[in-house]
């Protein structure tokens, strides 16, 4: 079949356009940056599309297309565009186009009347197409729920790896919040064998067989990381809650309000129809985990997930106290340190001026995500370009025993770090 994927470059997306290629199907990505998506894709099409996108546009992108995937999704952000307004139009051009095959990768609670952002706009777009399928007669089309979705790269599974991989592991909530979570091959098998089938049912849920609490989750992540199993500790509720703000505005912390909220609710199904639709079953969490042993890497970026947060903080404080010091604190000491570039009171009070604006703009800068490489390269060119400047001037700061210099050094390799590990 040619199937069009939306969606190809997250968790859920790539795993599924692997399992398509795998058989044999020939699959179409859709990208606003369809030249990354190249990259990782060699043998799929790629196209440049976006869910701004009209229904007219996505008709043009429909042509001699056999079926659809949609699973494309966000925690933050534009959560109408993305889940709702795009899919409808989207939807909308499929049923034009006669697609005989459409998949919705929606979320297990969507549909309950919840007042989570990302569940009810994520329902809204699944209603639209099970209207269309009632309307308009289309018995392969089907809205897919999967619960938690748990393998290598998801941003769950990071979270729980992170909670796992502490010296204790450590407890979400009562840590008996209720999961059942599938893993990505199965799920990737899941859409895949759906695919296939010239009928199917309308509203699947997507879960394991098995129902656990989010502590055995933790605790068989611990076990998949090679790690000795220890004794919980209790996160404190008032800094969880304070995680889930931080989350909110914060990219890099893996956790919201929404989802610790979703979390707490529950997130479990019959797992029966799925079950009998593909006549399969999903495997338990455990024996899917065996099937892809953790490495070492996989070790180091659990225990490195809550540190990148605390190093973006801390460069943060770092560039911001330093322009907030020259400016309003210290502006004197600042010149002073300036007197062996200078002897101009001008010239020293301008170079002041105008490195605490550098300062401030590029400690504030580092709250844009979308160019924080950028920012960060800037600050190691900046930072370099300060040290070089304030050996000549004032070469007996390296012998400061308070490290005015020395310390230089560890904010370089936390901004190397950063930099590294930035995506």
């Amino acid at each position: 079949m040619r199937i069009l994927l939306i969606g190809a470059s997250g968790f859920i997306g790539s795993r599924i356009t692997a399992e398509l290629l795998s058989r044999g199907h020939s699959v179409t990505c859709a990208s606003r940056s369809p030249e990354r998506l190249q990259r990782r894709f060699p043998y799929c099409d790629t196209i440049r599309a976006s869910f701004a996108d009209t229904t007219p546009t996505w008709l043009a992108h429909l042509v001699r297309i056999d079926a659809v995937v949609n699973a494309a999704g966000v925690l933050r952000g534009d959560l109408q565009g993305v889940h709702y307004v795009g899919p409808v139009a989207l939807f909308n051009a499929c049923v034009q186009a006669g697609i005989p095959r459409v998949l919705q990768i929606s979320a297990l609670g969507a549909g309950e009347q919840s007042a989570a952002a990302f569940l009810s706009s994520k329902d809204a777009a699944d209603q639209h197409l099970l209207h269309l399928v009632r309307e308009c007669d289309m018995p392969g089309w089907c809205v897919l729920r999967p619960s938690l979705v748990i393998g290598r790269g998801g941003a769950s599974t990071a979270l729980f790896c992170a909670l796992a991989a502490a010296p204790f592991p450590l407890r979400l909530g009562s840590g008996h919040w209720r999961v059942q979570p599938i893993h990505i091959a199965d799920l990737a098998r899941v859409v895949a064998t759906l695919m296939e089938q010239r009928q199917i049912p309308p509203l699947l849920a997507a879960v394991g067989p098995d129902a656990m609490s989010t502590d055995e989750l933790t605790m068989s992540l611990r076990l998949w990381l090679g790690l000795r199993p220890r004794r919980f500790i209790s996160i404190p509720e008032p800094l969880l809650k304070l995680g889930g703000l931080a989350g909110d505005c914060l990219p890099e912390v893996p956790l919201t309000t929404e989802s610790l909220a979703m979390l707490a609710r529950g997130n479990t199904a019959d797992a029966e129809p799925l079950a009998a639709a593909l006549g399969w079953r999903p495997r338990r969490l455990v024996e899917a985990l065996v099937t892809e042993p953790a490495t070492k890497a996989d070790r180091w970026l659990a225990r490195m997930l809550p540190l990148r947060p605390l190093l973006s903080a801390a460069l943060f404080a770092v560039w911001i106290g330093s322009g907030t010091a020259s400016l309003a604190i210290a502006p004197a000491r600042a010149r002073a340190l300036l007197s062996g570039l200078t002897s101009d009171f001008g010239v020293a009070t301008t170079l002041t001026w105008s490195g605490a604006a550098l300062d401030l703009a590029l400690g504030f800068a580092l709250l844009a995500r979308s160019w924080r490489r950028s920012v960060l390269q800037a600050q190691l060119a900046v930072m370099l370009t300060y040290t070089v400047l304030a050996t000549v001037a004032l070469p007996s700061l390296w012998a400061d025993p308070f490290g005015s210099l020395l310390k230089n050094l560890s904010v370089l390799a936390a901004t190397l770090v950063l930099l590294a590990i930035e995506d």
